[in-house]
């Protein structure tokens, strides 16, 4: 009896295998088709469980350094798989912990829960993947109310997004238009095909050390690159909210195009209902640079300083929008 092939691959970085736990029992409830797991951690002793599934048909176990977050070693799996005979079509999961939030863990398990969405009509109960099989125009998709837009969301990653952008050899300044959107927190569906900029070349030499920091690293900055690169490849992005209505629009018309699917997109897209990101001031949309200087100020200066400095701030925020 041969075994089908996979439908689609998981790509996986495990720093934390207590979590990795849970996310399999996730993939078993969820996967219902043929699929490739790739799983990349740093220690090379680690023990770590694999799905139970039937459906599992391949896993390949990559050792990678503790840099670059989850970003870092999913570049290097799809740079060292490029050639790799595995589905175009992936997930990019990881076990996201985020310790300086309370609500890290409840922030994970709704990421990968909606990536996991069940009830498709096509060839399995994973939606996302059959939008994904049934239109090829699409090369990313995001977690629910988690495709946020860019701008005002750059702050200090302006460097390190056009540090990615020039060794990729694309313009920054010509794909990052005001309707960019990148998916926040770092998981989502994607095509290889869409991200073949990503595994061209090698980009180590771009990350820095480890030192926890929470933003302004080049995991924060090729974050907000994903999307952007995928539609500089001429696909479509959206976030998991839009997938049912995508497949109601096809359903009535097969022919649609990808205007009006862009059209429904931008129509059922909820990203301001995503209660893990704090809402974002319209006045961060148009004074990005002040909003900069108040990310290094509020670092630097004693809270009860800061509080004051920013409310000092805001007021003439506001003064200068009154006056526009």
């Amino acid at each position: 009896m041969t075994l089908a092939t996979p439908r689609f691959t998981i790509f996986a970085q495990i720093h934390y295998p207590e979590i990795w736990d849970e996310m399999v029992r996730q993939i078993d409830e969820a996967v219902d088709v043929p699929f490739a797991l790739v799983m990349s951690f740093r220690d090379a002793e680690t023990v770590l469980s694999l799905p139970q599934s039937s459906h599992l048909r391949f896993v390949e176990r990559l050792h990678v350094e503790n840099r670059g977050r989850d970003v870092l070693p999913f570049l290097e799996c799809l740079r060292r798989l490029k050639d790799a005979p595995l589905p175009d079509i992936g997930l990019k999961l990881h076990t996201k912990k985020s310790p300086h939030r309370d609500d890290g863990l409840d922030w994970r398990n709704a990421l990968i829960l909606s990536l996991l969405e069940t009830g498709g009509q096509g060839m399995s109960r994973l939606v996302a993947l059959d939008l994904m099989e049934a239109q090829s125009r699409i090369g990313l998709i995001a977690p629910r109310h988690s495709f946020l837009p860019v701008r005002g969301r750059i702050g200090r990653n302006r460097s390190g997004m056009r540090r990615m952008a020039d060794r990729m050899a694309i313009a920054l300044d010509q794909i990052l238009t005001d309707d960019a959107r990148f998916p926040a927190g770092s998981m989502f569906w994607f095509r290889r095909a869409a991200l073949g900029d990503f595994a061209r070349t090698k980009y180590n030499d771009l990350f820095e050390p480890e030192t926890g920091k929470l933003d302004a690293t080049t995991a924060h900055a090729t974050e907000r690159l994903f999307a952007l690169a995928a539609e500089h490849q001429g696909f479509l992005t959206l976030p998991m909210e839009s997938v049912r209505p995508i497949c109601e629009l096809l359903a009535k018309n097969s022919d649609a195009s990808s205007t009006q699917i862009a059209e429904c997109i931008r129509r059922t897209e909820m990203f301001e209902s995503n209660n893990f990101i704090s809402p974002l001031p319209k006045l961060a949309q148009r004074h990005e640079g002040m909003m900069v200087v108040g990310h290094l100020l509020k670092h630097a200066l004693p809270t009860p300083l800061w509080r004051t400095v920013s409310t000092t701030m805001r007021r003439a925020l506001n003064s200068l929008e009154k006056t526009r």
